[in-house]
């Protein structure tokens, strides 16, 4: 992942370029590539020195893009079985389709369906140029050795949460947009507030919230197909959103512009 920084030249700048085109520094500004290194737990930066440095660096400097996570809020599992119980914050992870009563003790039934709900602030996303977004989640657990599909959803209309420590299965909120579907095997052997290991991509959905100023985003996982329990699964509750993002530059104020006479030689006139 390219980290770019620059520093200005007091040149005007450019209106920022429009999502999903090329994202670039205003005309003038000097760019030096920024070292990246991820590991389990954190992504470092490291600037080029010399730049920072510089007697010719005219401050600020920015580093762009940014990348941010941004952790739910609030987060639930609805069950079929129970149409009128509610899991709000649900620990460790829990199912998502159709149970598999022989197997799994998360089971009620075999006619047990599940679908989680994930509540994640996207407000401090407002005003950004959206570069890429990423909803996060761990699987610890899929029924079928063959790769089934989960359906990622958006269930809210406006910036408020769709889910409460009061929504269940009779009460849940629809998909107003279903984002994408991922079909992952790769499963962890435990919840831990890092190990994520299934991404969707969520860039269009982040920029909606962006542009219309969304304090929350809600999500749900649903199995494809819930009426085969080959498309079990289980996830923990500790999704988040991954994104990186670019600050348009600041805009004058306008009434703090003055016009200013220009000053001629009259000599000769």
């Amino acid at each position: 992942m390219e980290r770019r920084k620059y520093t200005g030249t007091g040149e005007p700048a450019e209106a920022p370029a429009a999502p999903g085109g090329d994202i670039t520094p205003p005309d003038g500004a000097t760019v030096e590539d920024v070292a990246v290194a991820v590991d389990s737990d954190s992504v470092t930066l490291t600037p080029d020195a010399d730049l920072l440095t510089g007697d010719d660096t005219v401050y600020p400097v920015y580093i762009d893009p940014v990348f941010r996570t941004a952790n739910r809020t609030g987060w639930t599992m609805v069950s079929s079985d129970s149409p009128s119980d509610s899991f709000w914050k649900f620990g460790d992870d829990e199912g998502v389709g159709l149970c598999p009563s022989n197997v799994s003790f998360r089971c009620s039934s075999s006619s047990d369906k599940k679908r989680q709900f994930f509540a994640i602030p996207t407000g401090t996303f407002e005003g950004k140029d959206i570069v890429e977004a990423q909803f996060a989640v761990t699987l610890v657990h899929f029924y079928s050795d063959s790769a089934r599909e989960v359906q990622l959803a958006r269930v809210n209309s406006t910036g408020a949460s769709a889910i409460s420590s009061k929504t269940n299965w009779s009460n849940q909120p629809s998909s107003k947009d279903t984002i994408t579907a991922k079909s992952p095997t790769d499963t962890a052997g435990s919840c831990t507030s890092t190990n994520q290991n299934v991404r969707f991509g969520v860039t269009g959905t982040i920029r909606t919230a962006a542009a219309k100023g969304w304090d929350t985003t809600t999500f749900r996982l649903k199995a494809a197909n819930e009426s085969d329990v080959s498309y079990w699964k289980r996830f923990c509750g500790n999704a988040h959103l991954e994104v990186t993002y670019n600050r348009p530059p600041l805009q004058p104020d306008q009434d703090a512009l003055q016009m200013m006479k220009g000053l001629y030689d009259a000599q000769g006139s």
